[in-house]
């Protein structure tokens, strides 16, 4: 369990959805948090989150392409 614990929390897809989660939260729990700031702080944490998972599927294609040659 703590391997995988590791390994989620070394993620940064993983990472950044944790801290858009929470800043949503808290905002939806009673924080006095706009949600046109809310939607500021979080619309460019769910890009990154797409960004990255594009890159590593682009890493996860090199390796597949460098390994059958």
């Amino acid at each position: 369990m703590w391997n995988a614990l590791k390994h989620l929390l070394s993620s940064k897809k993983a990472i950044l959805g944790i801290v858009t989660a929470v800043t949503a939260g808290v905002a939806k729990i009673g924080w006095q948090i706009p949600s046109e700031t809310v939607g500021l702080i979080v619309a460019p944490m769910i890009a990154a989150i797409l960004g990255q998972g594009m890159a590593d599927s682009g890493k996860e294609a090199a390796k597949i392409a460098a390994g059958s040659k």
